[in-house]
């Protein structure tokens, strides 16, 4: 027998029934015994069509590889005390994934080991798809909750004050990103009460991010492309068309994130603002907060106010990145009285360009080529973490040497 064996049991070769709420998983079976591997095997991929399923022989070599899988179906009885010691390995590692422990035959007294030890629920042989339904029904509100173990970038974009142009600059922003490599990005407008997007790309759809919240549990992959719509090559989740008053204090955002995490590599949020529990559920979740003001003194009074805000409820200052929109030297505030005031770096000065803004915003389009694109290009390559400093030194040539100061 291998002492460790990792590979692609299950592919998208099947086509038959999947679950709802399980768009393309990755699984983990863990399991000695051949018996046990082969059954499970066929009706996963009876279940399942789209998941990708691994196998691990040895108990020791898996919590290595449930680092990476959404669920873990665990063999008990072919090994029980490494079996057990597993489970309690992955019930206290960071991305505890749900488990769903195999049975040869029934043991009331070791099934409630297992239960108590924090499985999700349980098989027993032979294993069919009464059992697996209600398991991976629960699994899924498990795994909804806590996240892609893979965790793709969130990028949430949020104005320090209103009419900051964060909007703008979410959706520029999206388009350069994909150009540097984002294989699958998602914009994501979740202002519920004057969400933009949609106007500033000619956008319509019949679906919003509420519907996202109101199906949650019953979310599968075909479900979740209706929602979105496509425009250059990314994909747009809508706020509503009618404002939802209060709406923002009545939802857990986690739903959508946590989805839209395990569907795409980079999603950027387009938010209305930071306070309140909505606003504030998104800033925690982002990897990147990129606060968006303008240099203005009002604009600047608000920054205050907001670095102090995240700061009091424990989001990382290196998370926050701060973006001064529509700079310019002859009018507003300087780069060195911004910094000084705020105690805080700007990370990306973005250039007045009034008219190609606003000719972007009549056709529905991105920016086009000027100080203002040249800018959000050098702000996607310092994100992506390519390009950013050939960027930011072409720029510097037209704008003296500006933009390469703020450089990482």
């Amino acid at each position: 027998m291998d002492n460790c064996i990792l590979r692609p049991e299950i592919g998208p070769g099947h086509p038959k029934k999947a679950h709802p709420g399980m768009p393309d998983w990755r699984l983990l079976l863990v399991s000695p015994d051949s018996t046990v591997q082969t059954e499970a095997r066929e009706l996963l991929a009876e279940c399942l069509p789209s998941a990708t399923v691994q196998t691990v022989t040895a108990y020791e070599a898996a919590a290595q590889a449930a680092a990476q899988c959404h669920l873990v179906l665990l063999d008990i009885q072919s090994g029980a005390d490494q079996a057990f010691a597993l489970l309690a390995e992955l019930a206290q590692s960071s991305q505890k994934p749900p488990v769903i422990p195999l049975f040869r035959t029934s043991d009331p007294d070791m099934v409630l080991r297992c239960m108590r030890q924090g499985a999700t629920e349980f098989l027993i042989r032979p294993f069919t798809e009464d059992q697996l339904a209600p398991a991976l029904q629960k699994a899924g509100k498990q795994i909804l909750l806590a996240g892609d173990p893979t965790r793709g970038r969130l990028l949430c974009v949020i104005p320090a004050k209103g009419a900051s142009g964060a909007t703008t600059i979410a959706c520029n922003l999206s388009f350069h990103l994909k150009k540097l490599g984002a294989k699958k990005l998602l914009l994501a407008d979740l202002d519920p009460l004057a969400g933009t997007v949609s106007f500033c790309l000619k956008l319509r759809s019949s679906y919003s991010f509420l519907d996202v919240l109101h199906n949650a549990q019953s979310l599968d992959a075909d479900v979740w492309k209706q929602l979105v719509t496509h425009t250059q090559g990314i994909e747009v989740l809508l706020s509503p068309e009618s404002s939802v008053d209060g709406s923002n204090e009545r939802e857990d955002p986690a739903a959508i994130l946590n989805w839209a995490r395990g569907f795409y590599d980079t999603v950027v949020v387009d938010a209305f603002g930071l306070y309140g529990a909505w606003n504030l559920a998104l800033a925690r979740a982002a990897d990147e907060v990129l606060l968006v003001t303008t240099n203005e003194l009002p604009a600047l009074q608000a920054t205050q106010r907001a670095l102090a805000f995240l700061e009091r409820n424990h989001i990382p200052s290196s998370r926050v990145k701060l973006l001064v929109n529509r700079y310019s030297r002859e009018v507003g505030l300087s780069q060195e009285t911004i910094e000084t005031a705020l105690h805080n770096p700007i990370y990306q000065l973005l250039p007045s360009d009034y008219e190609a803004v606003q000719n972007a915003l009549m056709d529905g389009k991105p920016v086009a080529p000027g100080p203002f694109q040249k800018s959000v290009a050098a702000l996607a390559g310092k994100l992506a973490g390519k390009a950013g400093e050939a960027a930011e030194k072409k720029q510097s040539n037209s704008w003296g040497g500006l933009f390469s100061l703020f450089a990482k």
